[in-house]
């Protein structure tokens, strides 16, 4: 992996203005004897102040104007207190107590932050209401008949939850508390979809529920980038509702980060998020997205707010990768045999070409080896298949003695005995085992594998071809 969290969080800890805040707490019975105030960031949270509590008060204050967004008061032992608002308010006061955290909240200097602890609190009532009308339904003494009255019971609360939502959106539009509350709620198509058993309405209401998802939220608020509302978001889109795969995933990548190009705070963060995720994926073929947003974003200068060193490492990595996309053909590699005769990847005449990469003295090697020799004795014949397994131990010696004592009947080559550039570059190979499937005209089909998905992938080629005839 060439991404690193530490470059992240320099990349987007916050930039301050010279404004200043002043936030203290008085909590009854709090016992800690320290606080810390946090900040959200995307998925990640950040310290921003530290505080000493002293009978229950603690005062976090600074010269920098914090980013406007959400913030979380945590106690000593990690333990969450209370989130709260930063939007216009430079200086608040909050009190409470341990016994209430949130339905005895008083605010002085944010109305804002009175709302949304008001409203807090009454969501608190109304799913205790709600689990104790559930915890009824789960009694085995209750009838039928009761229970559909508590299940009516339960929509009223829930619509009458909904209808307070919407009210409060309407009343306090034009405040953060507003726009926050409004990109909570989900799309109103949501609850259909919940409902629907019928698999041709139900994938309607998905592409609608898809559709409509952006909704209520406005990507280009960057408050709502400090909020803990952000990520979950974002990944549910990405991962739930993008079909999953990268010329799929790619187009919602590119909707995204254009649609959200005038706030360049949350353009910037959704772009290396991007870049992360999809380099980190283990999902074969997700490299694609990783090359797709290096191609698009870092090599045509969208991507400024990165260090040029930065760049150029993610360039080379993409350049390595490109080639061994699915779908493309496999580099030509023309190895020595035991015999010392050259042998060509490209002659390989089968319906199925395994390239294993290995190493005899390798633990993992020495457990997928017979598992992949299990497969090929049992199926050469019947799916045309064939192995070109490359060596990839320094030890001629090692190596032939390990053929012949395992009876490797396979094609068996050495990295080190080549008629062509480096395998390490070729296949981007730095551990073994690694396991690449080609087709017969040596396209990758499967990449980065063991025995068990070869076999996977073989297996659901041999169906298409005859649910095909």
């Amino acid at each position: 992996m060439i991404i690193c969290s530490f470059v992240f969080a320099s990349f987007f800890r916050p930039a301050y203005s010279q404004e200043g805040y002043h936030f203290s707490f008085s909590v009854r019975d709090l016992t800690d004897t320290v606080c810390y105030l946090v900040e959200y960031t995307g998925d990640k949270t950040y310290l921003i102040d530290t505080a000493l509590v002293r009978n229950g008060s603690f005062i976090f204050e600074g010269k920098t104007h914090l980013e406007k967004g959400m913030y979380l008061v945590v106690g000593q032992s990690k333990n969450k207190y209370l989130d709260f608002l930063v939007n216009d308010a430079s200086r608040i006061r909050i009190e409470t107590d341990t016994a209430h955290w949130i339905d005895r909240v008083s605010v002085r200097g944010s109305k804002e932050n009175q709302l949304f602890f008001d409203y807090v609190a009454y969501l608190a009532q109304k799913r205790k209401a709600m689990d104790s009308l559930s915890a009824s339904i789960r009694n085995d003494s209750a009838d039928e008949e009761h229970r559909t009255e508590i299940r009516e019971k339960i929509r009223r609360i829930d619509e009458e939850v909904v209808s307070h939502q919407k009210g409060l959106i309407r009343q306090y539009h034009d405040t953060f508390f507003g726009t926050f509350l409004l990109a909570s709620m989900e799309p109103e198509i949501s609850q259909d979809l919940q409902q629907e058993t019928e698999s041709s309405e139900r994938d309607r209401l998905l592409r609608e529920y898809r559709d409509h998802y952006w909704d209520n939220f406005d990507l280009t608020d960057d408050r709502l980038l400090h909020t803990p509302l952000f990520h979950p978001r974002m990944e549910r889109y990405m991962d739930d509702l993008t079909y999953p795969l990268p010329d799929s995933i790619s187009r919602a990548i590119d909707l995204i980060l254009f649609r959200v190009s005038s706030s360049k705070k949350v353009y910037e963060y959704l772009l290396w998020y991007f870049l992360v995720k999809y380099e980190r994926s283990t999902i074969m073929g997700y490299d694609a997205v990783f090359v797709h947003i290096v191609n698009n974003y870092f090599k045509t200068g969208k991507a400024g707010f990165v260090s040029d060193a930065v760049i150029q490492n993610v360039i080379r990595r993409s350049d390595v990768l490109e080639p061994l996309l699915i779908g493309k053909p496999a580099p030509l590699m023309i190895l020595l045999d035991t015999n010392d005769i050259p042998v060509s990847l490209y002659s390989v005449e089968s319906e199925y070409t395994v390239v294993y990469f290995w190493d005899s003295d390798c633990s993992f090697c020495t457990k997928e080896s017979p598992r992949l020799k299990q497969f090929y004795d049992a199926s050469r014949d019947a799916y045309d298949m064939e192995v070109y397994a490359v060596c990839i131990d320094t030890s001629m010696t090692e190596w032939k003695k390990y053929i012949r004592q395992n009876h490797l009947t396979w094609i068996n080559v050495n990295g080190y005995l080549s008629l062509t550039p480096d395998f390490h570059d070729l296949y981007d190979v730095h551990s073994s085992p690694v396991m690449y499937l080609l087709d017969r005209k040596k396209t990758i089909i499967g990449k980065r594998i063991l025995t068990e998905g070869i076999t996977e992938i073989i297996d659901r080629k041999e169906k298409e071809k005859k649910n095909s005839n």
